[in-house]
């Protein structure tokens, strides 16, 4: 990779990661029930854990949506605390590897994934996060698979602009837009920055 090539990478994910912790963070989604919000589906599960602070279900989905609220330092403690109840919890490692990407440790994270994935938890639900974890080391061919996985099992706007930023960055322009083109249409700012980024 070029100096050149590097810094248009890292300026170009950088936008990526000053999307998230807003971003889905890979793990199951949380059915929402209308007229809720993420905080105060979070206040349900922290009062079933102060009832019984070893659920790891509600460990797992407190961090999750700590994690989407933007609090990573709390989403950390929720799911070291999902390792100690069980160690060979997939979700509670994959949990810790989102936490890594969005905190540009991709090195860690990919471990992490690693062992979620030994631990027998199915790839396709942090897909779009380990994509960008390759992304984030300058393994595009590896992050696009992972991108393809996730747009393929559950489809969304973050993943695609991601794909898309990741196929512009290996030079595959035309193929970039082609991912943009719907989102575009909508008038997506994100999808917009992307494509300024993917050709500047």
């Amino acid at each position: 990779m070029t100096r050149s090539s590097h810094h248009l990478l890292t300026a170009a994910l950088a936008l990526v990661l000053a999307a998230l912790p807003c971003a889905a963070s890979g793990q199951a989604m949380i059915q929402a029930i209308p007229g809720t919000t993420d905080a105060d589906r979070l206040g349900d599960e922290m009062r079933k854990l102060a009832s019984n602070p070893r659920n790891i279900d509600a460990l797992i989905r407190a961090g999750d949506l700590s994690m989407g609220l933007g609090d990573l330092s709390g989403a950390a403690a929720l799911f070291a605390r999902a390792e100690k109840v069980n160690p060979r919890d997939g979700r509670a490692k994959a949990g810790m590897a989102s936490i890594l990407v969005r905190s540009e440790r991709p090195g860690e994270a990919l471990r992490y994934y690693a062992q979620a994935e030994s631990f027998g938890l199915d790839p396709r639900t942090f897909a779009a996060d380990r994509g960008l974890a390759y992304d984030l080391i300058g393994q595009q061919d590896r992050a696009q698979r992972d991108y393809r996985v996730a747009l393929r099992d559950a489809p969304d706007d973050e993943t695609t602009r991601r794909y898309a930023l990741s196929l512009g960055i290996s030079g595959k322009q035309e193929l970039a837009l082609q991912q943009l083109a719907p989102l575009l249409l909508k008038s997506d700012r994100g999808a917009w920055r992307c494509a300024r980024s993917s050709w500047r």
